[in-house]
């Protein structure tokens, strides 16, 4: 099938960020509208999916038009729309016969790249902290982290396919990404519970993170405004106070400091919509409006660049707003409960662990939103969720042959 062999491509493809190979699954799934509107009103993950879609889409056309005709915005500010609307093709794709196996072969590759570039530049170079194919450490660690998290439950199939989870840990240790390696620990703690106490776990953290912030922000706004306000968040740097205990400490205090400050200031400029998707970075904001409800920028300046909040729950609190947010929300958790349902076990495993891998990742990165991170996860959940669709399809089938023969014969038996 055409469509199956573009989600191939697109799967394979996400090994590296240097080609904007792995999106290609986006572009296609945009040209079958009504298959998607469609399935949106029997699909509760569709009908949450087209929602924050929509309302994104909305949020820009008011703030930033121009930016649908810019190739730099769906590499950067809009790669929300580049990875998240993948997830469209879950309607239109026939399904594998063996997503185990397609799943498999794409982790087996992923190692034999990764273990090609370590061995190359150990004969040609001498790096220390290994980028990959991605043009940084973060989003290696990202890529990683996610894949990690897909293949470790695959040793209930075969004990010997513990092999590629230890190959692919030793490669994300050599990316020295920290928020990845605390991103997979919760996620491990998380997969310990019940899918109930997961769902609680997922709520929690979409409602604590903004509401912590908020109130920190308000009580200690006099103290910090200069920070978030600083034309050079590097300058940060200066204030060595982990000096002697962690290497770039200065990061830590980037975020604290000024990054999560400002989103919350932001945020609580325009609550209810926020000030526009991708006006995160865009410098020289003049807001006006009804400070409190609702502002806007009225300023002309537009960049498209990888500046974010470091933090994905501020980060969209910050452009869309308690709406978009709450939209958000609701993706996520419709998106776990569509997890919990996938009946091969070492699959749902790994596909929830990814998924809160993604989730606690974005908790000091803008991780939800790029490409490194959620193109793994979400390509190898179309093809789980895609196949087993075709395969109720197909047991749907034969039950309406099975009933269609029944009724034929029972006259005859009279």
């Amino acid at each position: 099938m055409p469509l199956n062999i573009i989600v191939l491509v697109s799967l394979f493809g996400s090994v590296t960020g240097y080609l904007p190979i792995s999106p290609l699954l986006s572009l296609v799934a945009l040209c079958f509208p009504l298959r998607f509107l469609e399935a949106a009103t029997r699909d509760a993950l569709m009908r949450a999916l087209l929602g924050l879609l929509l309302f994104c889409l909305l949020s820009l056309l008011l703030y930033d038009p121009a930016a649908l005709l810019q190739y730099d915005f769906y590499r950067r500010d809009g790669n929300l729309f580049a990875c998240l609307s993948s997830l469209l093709a879950i309607c239109i794709i026939p399904g594998f016969r063996s997503p185990t196996k397609v799943v498999l072969s794409f982790l087996v590759w992923v190692c034999a790249t990764h273990l090609a570039y370590i061995v190359y530049h150990l004969l040609y170079d001498s790096e220390s902290i290994y980028f990959f194919f991605f043009q940084a450490k973060n989003a290696a660690g990202g890529f990683l982290g996610t894949c990690i998290a897909l293949s470790l439950p695959l040793y209930s199939i075969r004990g010997r396919y513990a092999i590629i989870t230890l190959l692919l840990v030793i490669c994300f240790l050599l990316t020295d990404s920290r928020g990845s390696l605390l991103a997979l620990l919760l996620s491990f703690s998380v997969y310990c519970l019940t899918p109930a106490m997961q769902l609680r776990a997922l709520k929690s953290t979409l409602i604590v993170v903004p509401v912590l912030a908020s109130v920190l922000f308000w009580l200690y706004a006099d103290r910090v405004e200069h920070l978030y306000s600083a034309p050079n968040p590097r300058q940060f740097g200066e204030y060595h106070l982990f000096d002697g205990y962690m290497e770039r400490g200065w990061t830590i205090v980037d975020r604290f400091g000024s990054i999560w400050p400002r989103a919350v200031h932001y945020f609580l400029s325009s609550p209810i919509v926020g000030l526009g998707y991708g006006s995160f970075n865009d410098p020289d904001k003049d807001l006006v409006g009804y400070r409190g409800l609702w502002m806007r920028n009225i300023s002309d300046a537009r960049v498209y660049d990888d500046s974010h909040a470091h933090n994905t729950y501020l980060h969209l609190l910050a452009e869309v707003g308690v709406i978009g947010y709450a939209l958000f929300g609701y993706f996520t958790v419709q998106m776990l409960r569509r997890l919990h349902r996938v009946s091969i076990a070492p699959l749902r495993n790994g596909l929830l662990l990814a998924f809160f891998t993604a989730i606690f990742a974005s908790l000091t990165e803008h991780r939800f939103a790029t490409p490194s991170q959620m193109m793994p996860f979400l390509l190898c959940s179309i093809v789980v969720i895609s196949s087993e669709n075709r395969l109720l399809v197909l047991q749907n089938r034969h039950r309406r042959k099975m009933y269609i023969r029944a009724v034929e014969i029972s006259p005859r038996l009279a």
